[in-house]
């Protein structure tokens, strides 16, 4: 053997030895690194199905926790696209198949997977992962997920199949090399020396011409090798310039720059990527990229060394070794060999958090924005809903008032039945009316008028039986009932076999124990009639059978008196007093009770309206129309303030007013009321201060005056209200005192005037020159007591045919005037209690329910007293009751009692749009605050704060 390496010529030696270590090296590969490639690939591909269940599991899991597997469906399809998923399942708590992406095929190979404890398996073609899905902390089910491994064992193909074909082309190039070699070298350098030797063999002076093949070659070759070995030098002194560039520009760029070799192993980094990553340039060398970026970057590195393009702006989420959250951007480029196996790979970070963040910023915000402009629109619409309910409801105010002022006027009950069948009629836009009065002599009801006329005839008299209509005349309940909820009694007596649907109204005219009848009205559609129009025509009857009574009353004291006719005109001028003095009464309790309802409405708009200044800006454009409707809400607050004063007397109220404002505020309402033929002029100062006055009881006397000029104008006129500044002194003062700066109110006309001996009796109660049911003679006595009261003083100037002027004098106060100023809610008490709401108003229910929500309390709601107590019973955490005084079944002092007994510590807060507080208070029952409305949210907010803090009153 060794003989025979020794015969071996030297090159073939280094090519043999050559040939031999490249056989180990591949031999190595094949038994080593081939296996470990192949399970890094494995381990990426495991990392990277792990980190897809992961990012799935818990959307997953609450699609199970709410049983929503569509959505589940929506979810799991966004992920179907990857190439390298093979099938997807989603199994719950009972092991039950809820979702699956072409999993069929490997549905005993999953059965088989899930019967061991392990979360992977290598199979056949395919590699398994399974994730347990969990919703905050509860265990919903499993995620099994099949990756392909075709392009793994593709490439572990691929590289076998190059492994061999670069063994076989090497033994090729070998075998060639050995013949190349063997022709152009080894023989002739073997003549060469034999030449060599036969020359260094020659005797001197003999000459040899010895042909050597090869020799020009190998001249030529060494002469080339000497030119290369000069040009690689020049080459390499430029390669080491560049190559300074370059790892200066490295070095110091600001881009955190990292080099690694195919794997991910960093094998330099620059100052800027220490930085970033919060540690030393030391600590980043050897390290492997997974260790400081996502969990995904061995998937990605497979994905580009395989498609080779270099990365750019992928977008991930990583933390620094410091637990830093950074969102970062990577670009990365592979640098190859000269066989274009990928080198090195370099790889730049971008760090965009800010940027994310500041997008995220962006998005929340127009989330924030287009949900609180749907919440805006939403409550503008419900708002003018409100409106658009208000405006309806005050034209059948109007209406009732016009109705109410024409049964006023009436001297006869059969006018004031046929007024109250048509008025009821219209106002509520009834498609059929009867009228049925009692019948003392029969003891029946007899329909007495029906609308239309000729439908008179299908409604029957009624005995005493279950129907509605005897409910109603006996209990002197109203009552608002659908077809359903018709006695048989009912329909035989209305004749209504046949009909589909029906809307039928009963209310009746009764006052006090005073039973005339009752009144119907019939709408043939279902839920046509609202408690709104229930409660107008509770109100139109119960003033016809007020004035009926009147009526009833005057003609019996007329036939009583007819014998003495002294007494009897004595009687009727104290009767036709008395009269007025209840119509006034009647008035002002029909006033009283529309003002409630009034109330109840206001109460629904002001909050709202200041829960839409609470979410809205004031640089929103909205706010502009916000403002207007607040203006014409508190507008209509003061004109019910205004009705008020005809149902209760009130204490005087002294407080700064503008005579300027309140007679603008009132002029239009003159001009709307008093008549077309009555023009109505102002003539303002501007410089007039203010005066300390009671507004109501000051309205109260312009009107009253307003009033009594009209009538002095039958014929139509001028009324005039002035103001201006004067020194004023009383001709009945001393002589020696001095005139005092006063504000001087006049109101003049251009009526019929007051004669001269009259002047001294027109502020003597029931002093009147109108005819006998024209006046009661106390409108001017009202104006001088309320005057009086003031510490004014009055003055009345007046010329028969040249009209009356009355002049009304008071002191002037110096406040500043204040502006209207509309400024987004602040400093509104909030709590946490729980708060139940009792209210028949199911508007003024959802209005409480959101103002009570936004500040934070628990809220639970009752449309009556039955109601309320059984939540009572339910709740006892309940700390507070919100109660309303005027309700159907019990009303609020009722509701009170057993809310009381069913728990003691339960704080009670009264509401009501009535004007005194006294009289809602009159039952005894102790509560903690009272609410008038309507209110604003900061009044309610403070005013349940401080009902909050008092102790709870004893029962006793």
């Amino acid at each position: 053997m060794r003989r025979f390496l020794k015969n071996i010529p030297f090159l073939y030696k280094w090519l043999l030895f050559g040939f031999l270590v490249l056989a180990s090296a591949i031999g190595f590969m094949y038994g080593l690194l081939l296996p470990r490639l192949e399970a890094s690939y494995l381990d990426g591909l495991a990392r990277k199905g792990r980190a897809l269940s992961r990012s799935i599991a818990p959307q997953a899991g609450a699609a199970l926790y709410f049983q929503q597997i569509a959505r589940l469906g929506d979810l799991l399809e966004s992920v179907t696209s990857d190439e390298d998923l093979a099938f997807l399942q989603v199994r719950d708590l009972r092991n039950r198949r809820m979702y699956g992406y072409r999993d069929l095929p490997y549905r005993q190979a999953v059965d088989e997977f899930l019967k061991y404890s392990s979360e992977f398996r290598n199979a056949a073609h395919l590699l398994y992962l399974r994730q347990s899905i969990f919703y905050h902390n509860q265990f919903e089910g499993l995620l099994v997920i099949g990756l392909n491994k075709t392009w793994i064992e593709t490439q572990m193909d691929r590289l076998r199949w190059l492994t061999g074909a670069f063994v076989g082309g090497m033994g090729f190039l070998f075998l060639l090399g050995l013949l190349l070699l063997h022709r152009d070298a080894i023989l002739p350098l073997r003549e060469l020396t034999r030449a060599v030797r036969f020359l260094a063999a020659e005797e001197p002076g003999q000459r040899l011409n010895l042909s050597v093949s090869g020799a020009d070659e190998l001249g030529t070759l060494a002469d080339k090798i000497r030119v290369l070995s000069l040009s690689l030098e020049r080459n390499f002194r430029e390669l080491n310039q560049s190559k300074k560039y370059i790892e200066a520009f490295f070095r110091l760029s600001p881009i955190p720059m990292l080099i690694t070799d195919p794997m991910g192993r960093i094998e330099d980094a620059n100052e800027s990527a220490a930085r970033f990553f919060e540690t030393s340039r030391e600590n980043l060398l050897n390290k492997n990229l997974e260790m400081f970026l996502s969990a995904d970057v061995n998937v990605v590195l497979n994905r580009v060394l395989k498609t080779t393009p270099d990365l750019k702006n992928y977008i991930t989420s990583i933390t620094t070794p410091r637990g830093s959250k950074r969102v970062i951007e990577i670009n990365l480029s592979i640098l190859h060999d000269q066989y274009q196996m990928p080198k090195n790979l370099i790889v730049a970070l971008v760090d965009i958090t800010e940027k994310i963040q500041t997008q995220r910023e962006i998005l929340e915000n127009q989330t924030k924005l287009h949900r609180m402009n749907r919440e805006l629109v939403q409550k503008t619409r419900e708002l003018q809903q409100a409106i658009d309910h208000n405006r309806r409801n005050a034209g059948k105010l109007a209406r009732l008032i016009e109705i109410s002022q024409e049964l006023l006027r009436h001297g006869s009950g059969e006018e004031i039945v046929r007024t109250l069948l048509t008025g009821g009629f219209s106002l509520v836009e009834a498609d059929q009316a009867a009228i049925y009065l009692w019948d003392r002599n029969q003891k029946q009801l007899v329909p007495r008028l029906a609308y239309p006329e000729q439908e008179r005839e299908r409604f029957q008299p009624l005995s005493e039986n279950t129907s509605v209509l005897w409910q109603t005349f006996q209990t002197e309940q109203p009552h608002l009932v659908q077809l359903d909820a018709l006695e048989p009694a009912d329909l035989q007596a209305l004749n209504l076999d046949g009909v589909a649907e029906l809307s039928l109204i009963v209310v009746p005219i009764a006052e006090k124990s005073l039973k005339f009848g009752a009144a119907l009205f019939l709408k043939p559609h279902k839920y046509a009639f609202g408690t709104e129009d229930l409660h107008l025509l509770t109100t139109l009857a119960h003033l016809a059978a007020i004035t009926l009574d009147k009526i009833y009353l005057l003609q019996a004291l007329r036939d009583k008196a007819q014998h003495l006719e002294k007494a009897y005109q004595d009687l009727q001028k104290s009767q036709q007093q008395v009269v007025q003095l209840q119509k006034m009464e009647s008035l002002g309790t029909l006033v009283g009770g529309i003002a409630h309802d009034f109330n109840n409405i206001l109460g629904i708009i002001l909050p709202n309206i200041d829960l839409i200044r609470l979410k809205v800006d004031d640089e929103n454009p909205i706010v502009k129309h916000i403002n207007t409707i607040q203006e014409a809400a508190e507008r209509a607050a003061d004109l019910t303030r205004q009705l008020l004063m005809f149902s209760r007397n009130q204490d005087v109220n002294l407080q700064p007013i503008s005579p300027n404002q309140l007679i603008m505020r009132l002029s239009g309402m003159f001009r709307r009321t008093l008549g077309k033929h009555i023009e109505v002029r102002t003539e303002l100062d501007t410089n007039v201060p203010y005066i300390r006055a009671d507004e109501t009881r000051l309205t109260q006397v312009l009107i009253n005056l307003a009033v009594n000029s009209r009538d002095a104008m039958p014929n139509g006129g001028v009324l005039t209200f002035r103001t201006r500044l004067v020194n004023y002194k009383p001709s009945s003062a001393d002589p020696q005192e001095k005139p005092r700066p006063m504000v001087c109110i006049a109101v003049a006309d251009t009526g019929v005037g007051i004669p001269r001996d009259h002047l001294d009796k027109i502020f003597d109660p029931f002093f009147t020159t109108k005819s006998v049911g024209q006046g009661t003679g106390l409108g001017l006595s009202v104006v001088y007591g309320i005057v009086k009261s003031h510490n004014g003083l009055l003055e009345v100037e007046s010329e028969e045919g040249r009209g009356t002027v009355f002049r009304l004098y008071f002191e002037s106060v110096k406040v500043a005037q204040p502006r209207p100023v509309h400024r987004k809610l602040t400093g509104i008490p909030e709590g946490n209690e729980v708060v139940l709401v009792v209210d028949d108003e199911e508007m003024i229910r959802d209005s409480l329910r959101d103002i009570l929500q936004s500040l934070g309390y628990s809220v639970l709601l009752a449309g009556d007293g039955p109601q309320a107590v059984e939540i009572a019973r339910q709740h006892s955490e309940i700390q507070l009751a919100i109660v309303d005084f005027a309700m159907p079944q019990w009303n609020g002092i009722v509701t009170i009692k057993h809310l009381r007994e069913v728990n003691p510590a339960m704080r009670i807060l009264l509401s009501s749009g009535h004007a005194d507080r006294e009289h809602l208070l009159d039952a005894n029952v102790p509560v903690e605050g009272f609410l008038p409305k309507p209110y604003r949210i900061s009044e309610l907010a403070r005013k349940i704060k401080e009902v909050l803090r008092k102790p709870v009153l004893s029962r006793n």
